[in-house]
């Protein structure tokens, strides 16, 4: 029997502090351990190259062109990011919704570093 079930539509959508960035907490509490939640970007929202220090990042892109470093990517596409990696800027052109999953908690470090480089 599953532990927890949850109406997604009776979830809160949240404003993320970068611009055209909301997100559903699915599951966890982002910044005390793992989580799964779903983020929704508006067109040309960017969020800027990061990396995580200490969680592994799960991303499944949903609907829309989710570009990473530059590649847009669709419906489908899975990418993996291991703790430390710089990863992104990540943007959309016409709006996407990706399911992120972190191993531990979130922590958002904003990089200058080329993650192509």
């Amino acid at each position: 029997m599953y532990e927890q079930i949850i109406n997604f539509d009776e979830i809160n959508c949240e404003s993320s502090e970068i611009p055209g960035i909301t997100f559903k907490v699915l599951s966890g509490v982002p910044e005390k351990g793992p989580s799964v939640a779903i983020y929704y970007f508006a067109p040309r929202a960017t969020i800027p190259a990061h990396f995580h220090s200490v969680a592994n990042e799960t991303a499944y892109v949903l609907d829309g062109d989710f570009v990473e470093n530059g590649k847009a990517f669709g419906p489908g596409t899975v990418l993996f990011g291991p703790a430390g990696a710089v990863h992104g800027p990540h943007y959309s052109e016409k709006g996407c919704t990706i399911l992120f999953a972190l191993s531990r908690e979130l922590d958002f470090n904003v990089s200058d570093l080329n993650p192509a480089s």
